[in-house]
């Protein structure tokens, strides 16, 4: 059984409006339990109401949403159910910190789930290592943090919870280097002990090929291709056609095939280019 099985899914704004507009149209995609999924589109493609759609909180003009078999709108019992299974961080974290402390707003969601206070503690805490962060932090006011540490706290929040499918929509965007670097790094140990599903958006397509099991590219509000990294940045022309760009090893490495070099072009990261590059120059060393 997929984790997700996502069927006809369509979503209209202002339906039946002279401003009605389909933001959503027809996807249909199964997502197996523990992949990693990377979204690609360009702004307004879509990619933030299709996940919307995925845990409840916009509801699809049409289509249907089955997480592990079931039906979101109509086997579960309040969406309440459907937010402790599937969380999602938003792309900006103040739509959802609004506690008076990192403490309570990470404790939201534990004590939503019934928790007990001791356990409560020990998900707080538990989160908060995951994301790196001091517990000098669990009484300071949320709004008084950074952008890096406030998109930290959000990730601990729904953390807390233990989704067994976790969405981020550009939980990098507008951070530093070392930051984007902590949160990515972040999501894959949080992956790595919790084996559930991760649906990760961005605009950094080295965020993507680092991460992802398969990549979906969006237009327009539909899906136009889904595969690995590799053959997805591989089709650099199509991704051209639809305003989309591939990571810079990939154009290092198809610059060197281009120049006559006998090279494999299908490389999206850092490390398989060296691996590429080392192979090739054993190969000119003799």
């Amino acid at each position: 059984m997929s984790a997700l099985d996502i069927s006809g899914l369509s979503y209209v704004y202002n339906k039946g409006t002279p401003l009605e507009k389909k933001a959503v149209d027809n996807i249909n995609l199964s997502i197996s339990d523990s992949e990693i999924i990377g979204i690609i589109g360009h702004t307004g493609s879509g990619k933030s109401t299709f996940v919307q759609m995925l845990n409840s909180i916009m509801r699809p003009t049409s289509g249907k949403v089955l997480l592990y078999g079931k039906d979101i709108w109509k086997d579960y019992k309040s969406r309440k159910d459907v937010y402790f299974k599937v969380g999602l961080v938003f792309q900006y974290p103040e739509k959802q910190l609004f506690s008076q402390t990192v403490y309570e707003d990470i404790a939201f969601g534990p004590r939503n789930q019934g928790l007990s206070e001791k356990d409560i503690e020990g998900k707080v805490y538990e989160a908060l290592r995951f994301v790196n962060m001091d517990k000098k932090f669990l009484n300071r006011s949320p709004f008084e943090l950074s952008g890096g540490e406030k998109r930290r706290v959000a990730i601990a929040g729904i953390f807390a919870m233990n989704p067994r499918v976790l969405i981020l929509d550009e939980p990098t965007s507008g951070l530093d280097p070392l930051s984007r670097e902590n949160i990515i790094n972040n999501v894959l140990e949080y992956h790595s002990k919790n084996k559930g599903v991760v649906i990760f958006i961005s605009h950094s397509m080295e965020e993507v090929a680092q991460i992802s099991d398969r990549v979906v590219v969006m237009e327009k509000g539909k899906i136009k291709m889904v595969d690995t990294p590799e053959n997805i940045f591989y089709d650099y022309d199509n991704l051209k056609s639809m305003n989309l760009d591939v990571p810079q090893v990939t154009k290092i490495i198809s610059n060197i095939s281009n120049k006559g070099y006998n090279i494999n072009k299908k490389v999206v990261t850092v490390e398989s280019a060296t691996d590429e590059i080392l192979k090739l120059l054993r190969k000119q060393s003799g």
